[in-house]
């Protein structure tokens, strides 16, 4: 605490009673002078030099000691100015009676033009109620209030705050609010991404669920209305809706073959137009220009409002009348619609619009999907009205259809692998051929083939690309091994060119479908920095390893650490920094545990280890092992700097006990707790003491 100086009238004060008090000692001196000798005259001025001397020195150290104490001062000034958060000085009425230069740069005002204003006013408004609950609660208990509101900033942009107070009283006794400001928008910002990824995900994951119920009819049922049917029903559960139109037989213009609208709201709404809209035409004419390119590049076409894209298909209708007719049949004419082209062996055969409140852009990949689905599907329908007909060759549709019907059986196995399904498909090729005992097939994918028993690459071959998004992923290839008097080329590659191009287009869904039900498999499981398992699917497989080790009275233990001091890289390095040292102590806990060990990012810098079949000695030697490692050789760069690493364990065990994963992990979170009170950078086991 700096001492309070005294005034200038005080100083001047006490140097006139000191010079009287002088000279007046000086005066009783000088009366006894007759009676001192030449010694003691001698003596009395050696001893005043020596007190004037003294004066000198003490008036040096008192100099001294004052510039210290203003540059104390300063310095106390310069923090309180430059500090990394904001000050602020509030009397119980909300007004600003002092701030630092962060605050002030914080609220973009000079820090004198801030005394005097309410801080509220800086505060958006739809946030002020909860600065004014906050302080009114302050001044109620006393006690410290925290909150997170808005903040006016530069340009009309507003930013996130965390706002402290504390309630304190100046020399007078008046009540005062002392409040500090932290900007907090990027870690606002970064909560706000990662729910939004969730959201994400949580809709890819419902869209994967539709596709997998979609597919699951796909190729087994040639009842396409049934088909569209279920595409309708599982759209709804998005709240999404859907219209599939195809094109006549002279392709000049598009009927509506099935929508999921509301029967009655839709019979409404053409009572109001006074137009069958289920077998309304709308002429190549209208709706080419709408979609240039749809189908020759299979481009789909989002619109961000329906009422626009159906105004050009429907011009004769007034657009007031329109809108009102969309809204009877249970349409928002705000919703966003998306056109998908159908396609069948690289022809049209019609369009799919699907639309909805929720629908955006980024929808339109697995939309293509269903697309693709449908347009099998109708195909599908068309290929075995067409087949039938031609009895000539009934059992060789028979034998292509039942190729078709084998694929599909096999993508509906449950748990099947992609070799499984590729090889099973290699497999059910030359049954379906004409002459079977000649036939031979392979299957490439990648780096991979799978072939039939027996294959032999000979000149007589029937071959079409697998594709997947429009990338040639691999290659379905038929071969006779010899030549065949009894048939003609014509043959082989006419009538069999539709099944083997239905049946590489199958494998390119199918390619694809698992491919995205992988990665989506991936993000629902694994932690996306680090690759490791995240929180929640840990906890689904820690649970089962516990339940088994109860069953059979089998050891086990958990690990848990974190980052020794993680804030200090963040804050000092940056993000990204701190982002590499976690990714560098996944990988270097990684290469260190067994097989069936789970390991998880628990939250943070704190990550989780589950280890069956290990005792607490075990355990505990595990985790020294990885602490080891880290403390002795994990390192990053920044710049110039060299940041070095460290971890702090706590382990926890069974032994012998039956104890639930929530009471497990919380031993070993008591543990971690007491190796970081011991100084961190250790490995401590629980024990009861803890």
């Amino acid at each position: 605490m700096v001492k309070k100086r005294s005034g200038p009238n005080s100083n001047e004060g006490h140097a006139s009673d000191l010079r009287r008090q002088a000279e007046e000692k000086m005066h009783r001196q000088s009366e006894k002078l007759d009676d001192f000798s030449p010694d003691d005259a001698q003596k009395m001025l050696h001893e005043l030099q020596v007190h004037q001397i003294e004066l000198e020195m003490q008036n040096d150290e008192l100099r001294r000691t004052q510039l210290e104490l203003e540059a104390s001062r300063d310095q106390y000034a310069d923090l309180y100015d430059f500090a990394p958060i904001g000050y602020l000085t509030n009397s119980e009425q909300g007004v600003i009676l002092n701030a630092n230069l962060t605050a002030a740069s914080l609220l973009s005002t000079p820090k004198g033009s801030l005394i005097g204003k309410p801080f509220t006013r800086f505060i958006i408004k739809e946030d002020q109620d909860i600065y004014y609950l906050k302080c009114k609660r302050l001044f109620e208990t006393g006690e410290e209030q925290t909150c997170e509101l808005r903040i006016k900033g530069k340009d009309g942009v507003s930013f996130w705050v965390q706002i402290n107070s504390l309630m304190t009283q100046d020399s007078e006794g008046q009540l005062l609010c002392r409040v500090t400001l932290s900007d907090i928008t990027e870690r606002v910002q970064a909560e706000i991404s990662v729910k939004q990824q969730a959201r994400k995900l949580a809709r890819s994951n419902a869209f994967t669920t539709m596709l997998s119920e979609v597919s699951l009819h796909v190729g087994t049922s040639l009842n396409s209305r049934k088909i569209m049917e279920i595409l309708g029903v599982e759209l709804k559960k998005l709240g999404l809706d859907c219209v599939i139109a195809t094109q006549d037989s002279d392709m000049q213009a598009m009927f509506i073959r099935y929508d999921s609208l509301d029967s009655k709201a839709l019979t409404l709404s053409e009572k109001l137009l006074g137009l069958n809209l289920r077998d309304f035409p709308v002429p190549r004419a209208i709706w080419e220009p709408l979609a240039p390119g749809i189908f020759e590049r299979e481009q789909p076409l989002f619109v961000s409002r329906l009422v626009e894209s159906t105004a050009v298909m429907m011009p004769h209708i007034p657009l007031p009348l329109l809108e009102r007719s969309l809204r009877l049949a249970g349409v928002s004419v705000e919703d966003s619609v998306a056109y998908l082209p159908l396609m069948a062996r690289r022809q049209p055969i019609g369009i799919l619009a699907v639309w909805g409140p929720s629908l955006v852009e980024k929808d339109i990949p697995i939309l293509s999907v269903f697309a693709r689905q449908i347009a099998i599907t109708l195909e599908n329908a068309r290929l075995y009205n067409t087949e039938r007909a031609k009895t000539y060759d009934l059992d060789g549709r028979v034998k292509e259809l039942n190729c078709l019907y084998g694929i599909s059986h096999l993508f509906e196995t449950p748990d099947i692998s992609l070799e499984r399904i590729l090889q099973g498909t290699v497999e059910l090729l030359p049954p379906a051929w004409h002459y079977p005992q000649i036939t031979c097939a392979r299957i490439i994918y990648g780096k991979q083939e799978f072939r039939t028993t027996g294959f032999e690459e000979t000149i007589w071959k029937q071959a079409a690309m697998i594709n997947v998004s429009g990338e040639q992923v691999g290659a379905v290839e038929v071969y006779y091994r010899e030549e065949n008097s009894e048939s003609d080329a014509g043959v082989f590659l006419k009538e069999k060119r539709s099944l083997i191009d239905e049946v590489t287009e199958r494998l390119g869904d199918i390619i694809e479908r698992m491919e995205m039900e992988g990665k989506l498999r991936q993000q629902a499981r694994n932690d996306p920095l680090t690759g490791i398992l995240n929180r929640r699917y840990f906890f689904e497989l820690a649970e089962k390893e516990l339940e088994r080790a109860h069953r059979y009275e089998h050891p086990l233990s958990v690990i848990m650490f974190d980052i020794d001091h993680f804030k200090r890289v963040n804050d000092s390095y940056g993000h990204s920094v701190g982002d590499q040292a976690l990714c560098m102590l996944t990988a270097e806990c990684q290469t260190g545990l067994r097989e069936n060990d789970l390991f998880a990012r628990y939250g943070g810098e704190e990550f989780i280890i589950l280890l069956p079949e290990a005792d607490q000695k075990q355990a505990d030697q595990m985790a020294e092992r990885i602490r080891k490692r880290l403390s002795g050789t994990k390192s990053l760069k920044s710049g110039a700097k060299t940041i070095f690493l460290t971890a702090s364990f706590g382990v926890a065990s069974l032994n012998g006990k039956k104890l639930s994963l929530d009471n497990l992990i919380i031993r070993s979170d008591g543990a971690l707790y007491a190796a970081k009170k011991a100084g961190r950078n250790r490995v401590v086991v629980w024990n009861p003491e803890i």
